[in-house]
Order: C-alpha cells, then structure tokens, then sequence
C-alpha cells in the first residue's frame, strides 16, 4: 500500500527505529530498505536546524514527537 504512494513515507516505533519504508523515501534518501529497517532514524537521517547545525538526539522534532504521550 504504501509503495503506491508517491511522497515519502516512513514509520518509527517509540524508540526511534524505523519500522516501515515506502519506495519513494527510499529513493528520495539514497537508501536501501536493509540499510533503514529497523535502525535509529535519527542516527541514519536526523533533521538540521534552519542554520545547518545538527539537532541533538533530544531536541530532534521526531524525538520530541515520540515523547508526547510520556
């Protein structure tokens, strides 16, 4: 289902490992499904802040994301 979507989807459990990948991401991020499933996100593609500097695991907005419900 979602390889049939055009935009890039991935999916990450409550520790940050991504747990599906469509073929768009994958194609958009130079990737691999082995090189993706399964590992830390933010240690493979983690998000810039608009400067360029790198976030820290724990300011990441995906992170952040993930600790709502906590």
């Amino acid at each position: 289902m979602f390889d049939s979507i055009a935009d890039g989807v991935f999916g990450v459990d409550k520790n940050g490992n991504c747990i599906f990948i469509n073929q768009a991401s994958l194609v958009m991020l130079g990737f691999r499904k082995d090189e993706i499933l399964n590992k830390n996100q933010h240690q493979i593609f983690h998000h810039s802040k608009s400067n360029g500097e790198d976030y820290l695991y724990l300011e990441c907005p995906v992170y952040l994301t993930l600790m709502i419900d906590k």
